[in-house]
């Protein structure tokens, strides 16, 4: 199902962009994992997934900065990172607004800064504990 949700990121991208993307793979397979223990079918939770894969390629360009880049290249990572937060709020208001008026994209960016040394386990942890305890069950998938 990954594929589906990765083909799906790569068609918000504009064409006119070349980019070469990197998902978390790990992550969305970790959530799918969840979602399917939930008894949730992958039409219910792929916009999440979508939503989620757009959010981690944007912390991941943010993340790529630092003291060692020029300023050319930390000015593409932040645009490219900026782009991908757009792509996300862009992709929630049609798909996924839950997401948005439960603040993910704010959750996310707190539980990768806590979790930073901790590892994926520990990120997938986090956000599978955001949707039990922040948002409600019937909200969780649309």
């Amino acid at each position: 199902m990954n594929e589906q949700v990765i083909s799906e990121i790569k068609t918000l991208i504009a064409p006119d962009i070349s980019l070469t993307i990197s998902v978390n793979e790990d992550l969305l397979a970790n959530l799918e994992t969840y979602f399917i223990s939930n008894k949730k079918t992958f039409k219910e939770y792929k916009s999440t997934l979508v939503a989620i894969g757009l959010l981690s390629l944007y912390i991941n360009c943010h993340q790529q900065i630092n003291n060692t880049l020029s300023h050319q290249e930390i000015s593409r990572f932040i645009l490219l990172g900026d782009y991908f937060y757009s792509l996300y709020y862009h992709y929630c208001s049609l798909n996924a607004f839950h997401l948005v008026k439960y603040n993910l994209a704010q959750k996310l960016k707190q539980i990768e800064l806590v979790t930073i040394n901790q590892g994926l386990p520990s990120l997938t942890s986090e956000i599978i504990k955001f949707f039990n305890e922040e948002v409600p069950y019937d909200e969780l998938i649309m």
